[in-house]
Formats: structure tokens, C-alpha cells, sequence
């Protein structure tokens, strides 16, 4: 049986390392201070070629307007620490960890949480850096990064740790006493819970096509598009030489009642819509 061996310093740096490669080859194009959003939700930039989003949280406003909700009202109660039989704790390690952790305040580990929480299927607390047994640094990672190790390397076998996969290729393993994972009841996957956006997925698709939908109508002066007629049959060359012409010129609400010439025998047809459309 292979085991998961306890979290060494190397698996660490691995760790660090690959979050801090993303961090940095994202904000070379997208800018810090956007990506740090991003990242707050355990998501990378923003790109999508379809009709469903790639990333909610950078591109449909409600998911945004709600996970910021959630994250800002959670940041903002009050710091109490308790054991099981409700006796407050105001010192100690664990107390130091939580509350006095120089290298992530209390108000950033809310945040990194939450924001994994809802956006993502769980999260994860790793603990990194330890002291004997006890951990000094917490490090929140997103659950879509961390894939489960059972005993027999097998879906269906026993879970004895997890391995974190960086954006970057990296890879760490995780004894289970070194990580804690905060997730939903999913009767769907044993390992892994169930975010509350996956749950929201049809309305969130709706919404975000209606955007892209409204978006598109706008940018094309709200006209429905022409429909252009050639003689023949032409191939499809042609066809594409026809319709990058046609665009250069007339394509978008800049560009729109342009004079047009056609030659070749084209016809141009305007697409019709009533108002209520």
C-alpha cells in the first residue's frame, strides 16, 4: 500500500511556486490589481468562446455582486475562537494562527475562503510550514486544485491524502492531517462537495447569454444583419473573401448605413425585426 509521507519543505515550495507563477504570468497582461480579484475566487482570467461562462465571477455581474456580498458580510463579524463545549479562546497557537498570522490576516483568509467556497466545488486549508505538530502558515487552496490519493491509486479506493496540482505543472502531495477541507454534502463525488454556482449553472448560462445576446445587438447598431446573395455557387474561398469584405466595411454600430457597392451580381438584404423583438 503506498502512503502519503508527511509535508516536507520541498512540497511547500512547490506549493508556493505554483500559485505564484500563475499570479505572476496573469498579471503581466490582465494587471495586478484585477487578477487579485480573480484570484480571491480561486480563478484565472477571464475568456469565454461560447454562449456559457468560463469564468462567472469575471464575467456575469450577478455572480460577482453576490460572492462579494457573502465574502464582505463574513469579513466583517466579529474574531472569536471557541472550543467544542463554547469556552473562548484569546491566546494560544492556534488563536496566533488565526488571528495573528503576519503572512495572512484574518480578513484575507475569509476572503481567499469564502470566495473559493462559493465559487468553486470546495477549499482548501493546507497547512505548510510546520512547527512539530503545529502548523505555522495556512495556505487556501481552491478544491479544483487538489485531486484525492486513495489507497489504491483507484476512484472507488480509501482516501489516505491529497496531491495539489499547480497551474504550472507543479505537484504536492498531502498527508489528510495536514490539510482541511471545507465543503458541501455531494452525494455525486465522495471526495470533492458540491459549490453552490455548479448548482446555479442553468440560471447563470441564462444570464450570461441574454449579455452576450444584448451585447452583440448594440454593437452592430441593433440591426439584425444582411444577408448577401452571389450568383452561382461560389466556394468557400470566395465566400470568405466576400464576407471579411463585407465586414471590414459595414460590421458594427460605427460603421453602420455605409454605402455599399456590390459587383458580381451580389444582392444585399436587410434582415427584418419588429420593435417588440
Amino acid at each position: 500500500m503506498e502512503t502519503v509521507g508527511k509535508l516536507s519543505s520541498e512540497a511547500a515550495e512547490i506549493l508556493k511556486l505554483g500559485i505564484d507563477q500563475q499570479i505572476e504570468v496573469q498579471a503581466k497582461s490582465f494587471g495586478i490589481s484585477q487578477y487579485a480579484q480573480m484570484w480571491l475566487a480561486g480563478l484565472d482570467m477571464p475568456d469565454s468562446k461560447g454562449s456559457k461562462p468560463t469564468k462567472p465571477y469575471a464575467q456575469v455581474g450577478l455572480v460577482f455582486t453576490c460572492v462579494n456580498k457573502i465574502v464582505n458580510a463574513i469579513a466583517g463579524l466579529p474574531l472569536v475562537l471557541s472550543t467544542l463545549d463554547e469556552k473562548i479562546i484569546e491566546s494560544g497557537p492556534a488563536y496566533d494562527l488565526l488571528f495573528n498570522n503576519p503572512s495572512l490576516s484574518w480578513q484575507k483568509l475569509v476572503t481567499d475562503t469564502v470566495g473559493h467556497y462559493a465559487l468553486s466545488r470546495d477549499v482548501f486549508w493546507v497547512f505548510i510550514d510546520t512547527d512539530g505538530t503545529q502548523p505555522k502558515q495556512i495556505m487556501v487552496v481552491s478544491g479544483t486544485q487538489m485531486h484525492p490519493i486513495t489507497h489504491d491509486r483507484t476512484a472507488g479506493g480509501i482516501l489516505i491524502g491529497w496531491e495539489f496540482r499547480g497551474f504550472g505543472g507543479q505537484r504536492a502531495e498531502f498527508a489528510l492531517d495536514e490539510v482541511y477541507q471545507i465543503k458541501n454534502f455531494n452525494p455525486y463525488d465522495k471526495f470533492h462537495g458540491l459549490g453552490p454556482v455548479k448548482a446555479s449553472q442553468l440560471n447563470i448560462n441564462y444570464s450570461f447569454a441574454a449579455d452576450l445576446y444584448n451585447s452583440s445587438a448594440l454593437a452592430n447598431a441593433a440591426e439584425p444583419g444582411i444577408i448577401l446573395t452571389a450568383q452561382g455557387n461560389p466556394d468557400p474561398d470566395q465566400v470568405r473573401m466576400i464576407r471579411s469584405q463585407f465586414d471590414a466595411r459595414h460590421k458594427g454600430a460605427g460603421q453602420a448605413k455605409r454605402t455599399a457597392l456590390l459587383t458580381g451580381g451580389l444582392d444585399a438584404k436587410t434582415l427584418t425585426m419588429k420593435m417588440t423583438d
